[in-house]
């Protein structure tokens, strides 16, 4: 009796979404469990899912530029792709942050049950297919011939490598994911004996026996079988070194790549994103609203972050339309002053770990006042402007003033929006104080300074995703009032709540040698008034800033147009 299991093609989604369900819910468990910093973790968690969703479609595309004739085919192995450059991104952020033992030992046992759930999805979707049979096996049929049910068999494969993956004892925890990507190898290599030759159209040829693609699979197996080795013979722990602000910093990178390669994902792929990045977005904020928002108001404020996903289902419209254009004038005038804390670590030997850090105390007072032009229509705005600031700061160690600087500088500035993106450039130009880098090379002891000063200093903004839902920005000397001395340098996420009538409301991470971060916000009033106030915390509590905005002769204009 044939059965022809093609007709059921439609499971393979159901199944590639079990798999990545699946996977989630171990990583996350792991996190429950062993109470290992679960906001940053769910940041990595989002970067790994990614990673392998763009792993598995770069794979595919090198196969069709290397292959033309397999185009449309599954002749390579997606998850290959996907398991290399996760492979990747976790070894990168080892580097740079640092992850836990338990969270690699979580990634490796995803992997193995996420592929276990997903081969039989393969059996449906008529893809891995394995080589003519003869009974027992011409149960199974696939375009009326009967075909070895190679999907069910590495099924079994990796259901043992489940068991195996648990009951191994290892000296380290995450040497677990090691083995994880050893035994994904092994299993690979091991079906590729039985895939039909007709699956395997790219780096199918023979060399030296065996099909190319089963030298990559050895070439994955023994370069992780390496550093299995290599894992189990060290004896420290990893560190996490990740603050919040490298976590928003990481969260932007994610969001940004997210929505670069939106629009060539399908949709299941789409669902196993979002549902490791709206948990990433969730208890990042969380940590980072905890320190200055009471308990009882941080379900309510973490509770908008979702309304992005349903607000995105709106339609788009596609009639004729009248779009308005409205020109303004703003003239602007805004205080910013405090007390901070600085710190500066000189490094005595670039090539050791030898260093020497000074405390500074921080004061500054400043007054600045503008004026600019916006030409804003429906779908975008053009401003221009000019800035000035005066003022002085002064930095004190030891009780000794090492320090002080008279600020007075131009600013002229030129910035570009519209709802998915916005930007902007200018320059301060003048006698201009900043707070130096963290950590700097000198071979002459403890630090004597960590301020600044430049007559010619650049003005940067970089904003992804709309303002009135969730946006996040990258700054640098962009501020009014001055951005002299504290903010010089900072990255923040933000929400108009739906508005847009250009409310913003943020809470960033400022770096450099103070570190801290802020809140503040952009709040129109009756269109014509604007108040921009700020609030620092952490190491810039103590530091506010205040601006006052009103609009004048404004002129509108009516432009037909269509979409």
């Amino acid at each position: 009796m044939n059965l022809d299991l093609i007709s059921f093609k439609h499971l393979y989604l159901v199944f590639y979404l079990v798999g990545f369900t699946a996977a989630f819910a171990i990583i996350y468990f792991n996190f429950l469990k062993r109470r290992k910093d679960i906001a940053f973790h769910s940041l990595i968690t989002a970067a790994v899912f990614l990673a392998f969703v763009i792993g598995s479609k770069l794979i595919g595309i090198l196969e069709s530029l290397i292959f033309p004739e397999t185009y449309g085919t599954s002749g390579l192995q997606m998850a290959l792709g996907g398991v290399v450059l996760s492979f990747l991104v976790i070894h990168l952020i080892r580097l740079t942050s640092g992850v836990s033992e338990g969270f690699m030992f979580s990634v490796g046992l995803g992997i193995l049950v996420g592929l276990a759930i997903q081969k039989p999805g393969c059996l449906f979707g008529g893809c891995c297919y394995g080589d003519l049979a003869r009974a027992p096996f011409d149960f199974f049929a696939l375009n009326g011939e009967a075909r070895h049910p190679l999907q069910l068999y590495e099924f079994l494969l990796y259901t043992l490598s489940v068991v195996a993956f648990i009951k191994i004892k290892t000296h380290r925890l995450s040497s677990k994911y090691y083995l994880a990507i050893f035994l994904y190898g092994v299993i690979q290599f091991t079906a590729e004996f039985l895939k039909a030759p007709d699956a395997v159209l790219a780096f199918g040829q023979q060399w030296y026996g065996i099909r190319i693609i089963q030298w990559i699979y050895i070439a994955v197996s023994a370069a992780t079988f390496f550093m299995y080795y290599k894992n189990e013979r060290r004896n420290a722990e990893w560190s996490i070194r990740c603050n919040i602000f490298s976590s928003i910093f990481m969260l932007t990178i994610i969001s940004t790549v997210f929505l670069l390669i939106h629009p060539y994902l399908f949709s299941i792929e789409i669902y196993a994103i979002n549902l490791v990045l709206l948990p990433a977005v969730l208890l990042t904020a969380s940590r980072a609203i905890k320190p200055i928002i009471p308990l009882r108001r941080q379900i309510s404020y973490l509770g908008l972050l979702s309304l992005p996903l349903l607000l995105m289902s709106q339609t788009v419209i596609t009639e004729e339309d009248k779009k308005a254009q409205e020109v303004f004038h703003t003239i602007r005038i805004g205080y910013s002053g405090g007390k901070f804390n600085s710190r500066v670590i000189h490094d005595r030997n670039p090539d050791d770990c030898e260093f020497q850090a000074q405390d500074f105390k921080q004061k500054y007072n400043l007054i600045s006042i503008g004026y600019g032009v916006t030409k804003k229509r429906v779908d975008h705005d053009f401003s221009f402007g000019l800035n000035f600031t005066y003022g002085n700061s002064e930095e004190t160690r030891d009780s000794v003033i090492s320090a002080a600087h008279t600020i007075a500088s131009f600013n002229p500035y030129i910035f570009g929006e519209s709802e998915w993106v916005g930007g902007g450039l200018g320059l301060h130009i003048g006698s201009n104080s900043y707070t130096l880098p963290k950590r700097i090379f000198n071979k002459d002891g403890y630090p004597k300074i960590s301020l600044g000063n430049s007559n010619i200093w650049p003005q940067a903004h970089l904003r992804l995703f709309p303002k009135h839902i969730l946006a996040i920005e990258y700054n640098f000397s962009n501020r009014f009032p001055s951005p002299f001395t504290g903010y010089m340098h900072d990255i923040a996420i933000g929400s108009g709540f739906g508005q847009r009538n250009d409310l913003f409301i943020k809470l960033g991470g400022v770096f450099g040698s103070t570190g801290g971060g802020y809140v503040s916000a952009f709040a129109p009033i009756k269109r014509r008034y604007i108040i921009e106030p700020l609030i620092g915390f952490g190491g810039l509590k103590g530091t506010y800033m205040i601006g006052a905005h009103y609009r004048f002769r404004n002129r509108e204009s009516v432009v037909k147009w269509k979409m």
